[in-house]
């Protein structure tokens, strides 16, 4: 109800995909990492597409270089996203994500 400017199919079929690939090549997370994983990349796509921007992180830097491999990998995971709803995801919100992922 409260996402405004995404299509909720979309998301339903693609946040499953994500979070599987998350699991399968990052780490196993926790039924409560997962539904906050949802909840933020929800909020995040809806964001991106109403043309906001994410906030910055001010710890990315220190996040991406201790964990630069799942970064990169993230990178490769998120790319259906970006296609699927015309949308970047910046290094930002990938530090973010990686933030929930390892409870930084």
């Amino acid at each position: 109800e409260q996402l405004e400017h995404v299509n909720i199919a979309k998301l339903k079929r693609i946040l499953p995909e994500i979070l599987d690939a998350i699991n399968a090549n990052i780490t196993e997370l926790s039924l409560d990492t997962e539904v906050g994983l949802l909840i933020h990349i929800s909020c995040c796509i809806d964001r991106l597409m109403g043309k906001g921007v994410s906030a910055a992180n001010p710890r990315k830097k220190m996040i991406l270089s201790k964990h630069e491999e799942q970064f990169m990998t993230l990178l490769k995971i998120f790319k259906p996203v970006e296609k699927t709803f015309g949308i970047i995801i910046s290094d930002d919100e990938i530090a973010n994500i990686l933030t929930i992922i390892y409870q930084l």
